[in-house]
């Protein structure tokens, strides 16, 4: 399927969740997806302690936070091929919102 590329991570305080997991485990705020965490109110603060490679989104939850509908969640990176692989593999495949499939079947040859 690819690689762990991200876990979202619900915090109550974005800083001081950063601060502890730099602190203890090195991580340290990924600079090339600052945007989510200043240009997006209730965006996400992208930490790593492998320079990026893999990553804590760090959201904070509180009752009034726009992200609060937002569940926790994991991110993998996939080629195409691989994704309509997975797709393809599961009992129920995968669906848009009203159940229609998102996956085309593999054509073979």
């Amino acid at each position: 399927m690819g690689r762990l590329d991200h876990v979202h991570v619900r915090v109550p305080n974005r800083a001081e969740a950063a601060r502890c997991y730099a602190e203890h485990l090195g991580f340290e705020p990924v600079d090339r997806f600052d945007f989510w965490a200043t240009g997006f109110e209730g965006g996400p603060l992208q930490i790593s302690a492998d320079g990026g490679r893999t990553m804590f989104a760090l959201s904070e939850a509180t009752k009034d936070h726009p992200m609060i509908p937002q569940r926790g969640g994991t991110a993998f990176s996939a080629n195409a091929e691989a994704f309509i692989a997975v797709g393809c593999s599961l009992p129920c495949g995968i669906t848009d919102a009203s159940g229609h499939s998102n996956i085309r079947e593999q054509k073979t040859t």
